[in-house]
């Protein structure tokens, strides 16, 4: 499915307003007051649920309270109760709010397709709140606000006269230069790096992160949006992705994205063979015919093609890769292997049945899979 991810406009504004307005000196101090946090969430809670229509799932709730448990006690702030709330709206989204309060939406919900996925966000909005980071950008904005950046949006805001805007005009500077938009990429990068790692130390598979963030990257370039210059406030999709790659590739994981993912597995089918009456089976792969069973037992032949079939989906469960496979000449035959185990021996029958030599069919098949790996890699990945 392609996803709409929910832009924080309304949230962001709330935010913003609250903190910058209703937040004294002690709670923007840098040792920040948890209770004085608290009080806070609960003024941005009440306003976030003005706007957004709160629904009840028991189960869902569970799930990510089981999955806040695991990651909590591995970041910068274990002591933190966390209050998990859900959204009744499509949107793909999920945003942490100070004290605690964390939002998932249904959209982000369906969109997931593992427990691992849905680890890799709210491991990323925990971080966010482990560093503080809407306290700390809040204080950042205020800075600006009590300055002539305050006024000169007070004056497009309340549309005041050219003369005053033209007066405030050099405000603009700071929005010119992206200082707030700078400091929320930093932001969201220092997020990812920290939700990679508390993963890391939990039983979800920090794989998930990556996987769910690509297919936002992949559906942002489909998009094509404008280049946001200074005004960008996150870093593109596609950045985010080699910046997980290369934390995972740094802490060893070995990046296997079927472990976190609804992937297209191997399949029997009967497909037609020229010259012959009757269908046969055959393993397929992503629409593409790997291997084709012909014999005079017809039972015979669908055991072999669910014995392959079921072979090849382990090797493919574990993450092999086009690395992974191989033939290799054996007594009976030739074998195609992944990780030096055989999936399949060619026999001389089946070459005979096909019209073709041993090694040349066991090359074909082994095409065939490469060529269904590079399919899907496509498909999944950037």
């Amino acid at each position: 499915m392609e996803m709409r991810v929910m832009r924080h406009t309304i949230v962001a504004v709330l935010v913003a307003c609250l903190l910058v307005t209703a937040t004294s000196e002690s709670a923007l101090a840098k040792k920040w007051d948890p209770k004085k946090e608290r009080e806070l969430g609960q003024q941005v809670t009440a306003e976030v649920e003005k706007h957004y229509k709160r629904y009840e799932d028991p189960e869902a709730l569970k799930r990510i309270q089981d999955i806040v448990a695991a990651i909590v006690p591995h970041t910068q702030r274990p002591d933190v109760q966390y209050d998990i709330r859900l959204l009744d709206t499509k949107e793909v989204n999920a945003f942490s709010i100070p004290g605690g309060f964390i939002y998932v939406t249904k959209g982000l919900l369906e969109a997931v397709q593992s427990d691992h996925e849905l680890a890799g966000v709210i491991a990323h909005e925990i971080a966010h709140n482990s560093h503080y980071h809407a306290l700390v950008q809040a204080e950042r904005s205020r800075k600006l606000f009590m300055g002539a950046l305050g006024a000169a949006l007070a004056a497009i805001i309340l549309g005041a006269g050219s003369d005053v805007v033209a007066t405030t005009a050099q405000a603009g500077l700071y929005v010119r230069q992206g200082v707030l938009s700078r400091y929320s990429i930093d932001m969201e990068r220092e997020a990812d790096r920290d939700a990679t790692r508390y993963l890391l130390a939990s039983n979800y598979n920090p794989v998930g992160i990556l996987t769910f963030m690509e297919r936002l990257a992949r559906d942002e370039r489909r998009t094509m949006p404008p280049d946001a210059g200074v005004f960008q406030d996150h870093p593109l999709g596609y950045e985010r992705v080699a910046m997980l790659i290369n934390e995972l590739t740094a802490a060893g994981v070995v990046i296997n994205r079927r472990a976190t993912i609804n992937w297209r597995k191997p399949e029997v089918k009967e497909v037609e063979v020229p010259g012959r009456e009757e269908k046969a089976p055959a393993v397929v792969w992503w629409d593409r015919t790997i291997f084709v069973f012909i014999g005079p037992d017809a039972e015979a032949e669908r055991a072999r093609a669910a014995d392959f079939n079921e072979r090849l989906t382990e090797a493919l469960a574990r993450g092999a890769g086009r690395a992974h496979f191989a033939i290799d000449q054996i007594e009976d035959g030739v074998a195609l292997l992944a990780y030096g185990e055989p999936l399949l021996v060619v026999k001389a029958e089946d070459a005979a049945a096909h019209g073709k030599e041993p090694a040349l069919l066991a090359r074909e098949t082994l095409e065939a899979i490469y060529a269904a790996l590079a399919q899907e890699r496509f498909a999944y990945e950037l």
